[in-house]
């Protein structure tokens, strides 16, 4: 099964989470998860078939500034996932 691109999708500082939220929301199937990781600022991170549904999905959400031309895969995100320990040692 070949794997689904995830966009970055630039959006108004201190918007991440309200953004990632709206598009989560949105029934799209085609959309498939969405991350706003506390270490990228003003970017989250969208799963999705295509570009071209998440252009449509972004026309209708303020705050969602573009799509970062180009896609990630898992591998390059997959450190987002994990968390990090409050104090080490």
């Amino acid at each position: 099964m070949p794997e689904v691109p995830i966009y970055a999708v630039k959006t108004t500082a201190s918007q991440e989470r309200t953004v990632a939220d709206m598009i989560a929301s949105r029934e799209e199937d085609e959309v498939h998860a969405v991350m706003a990781p506390d270490q990228l600022t003003s970017y989250v991170m969208v799963e999705a078939d295509d570009n071209a549904v998440l252009e449509r999905v972004l026309e209708e959400i303020p705050h969602a500034r573009s799509i970062v031309p180009g896609t990630s895969s898992m591998t390059e995100v997959e450190h987002f996932l994990s968390p990090t320990p409050d104090v080490e040692g």
